[in-house]
C-alpha cells in the first residue's frame, strides 16, 4: 500500500489450492454461504477459487482463466468490475450467515 492505497505489488505469491482454501475459511470464519462470495483474479491459480464462489470475475486475464469466470473484463482500472458485481449483488438475495439460516 501507497498513501493508503493498494500498489499492485504481490505481496505474497499463492498456488491455485491455496486461494481456494483461503477463500473457504474465510467464508467459514464469517458464516458465509461460497455461492453468495465473489472473486477477482487474472490467471490460472485462479480457476479452482473460481469454480468456488458464485461469481467469479476475470481481470486482464488469461484465456484460461476467462473460460471458468462468470465474467471478464478488459480495463486499466480494477473499478470496471464494479457494474459486473453490482448486477450481480442485484440477483442474488443478502447472504444469511450459516447461524442465521439454522434459526429460521
Amino acid at each position: 500500500m501507497i498513501d493508503g492505497r493498494y500498489s499492485g505489488e504481490v505481496a505474497q505469491q499463492s498456488d491455485e489450492q491455496a486461494k481456494r482454501d483461503l477463500a473457504i475459511s474465510a467464508a467459514a470464519e464469517l458464516g458465509a454461504d461460497l455461492r453468495q462470495c465473489a472473486a477477482i483474479g487474472d490467471g490460472r491459480s485462479d480457476i479452482p477459487l473460481f469454480g468456488t464462489v458464485g461469481c467469479a470475475v476475470a481481470f486482464n486475464a488469461t484465456l484460461e482463466s476467462r473460460a471458468a469466470a462468470s465474467a471478464a473484463v478488459n480495463n486499466a482500472d480494477l473499478q470496471a468490475v464494479l457494474p459486473i458485481l453490482s448486477a450481480w449483488l442485484d440477483t442474488h438475495p443478502p447472504c444469511l450467515r450459516t447461524d442465521q439460516r439454522a434459526k429460521r
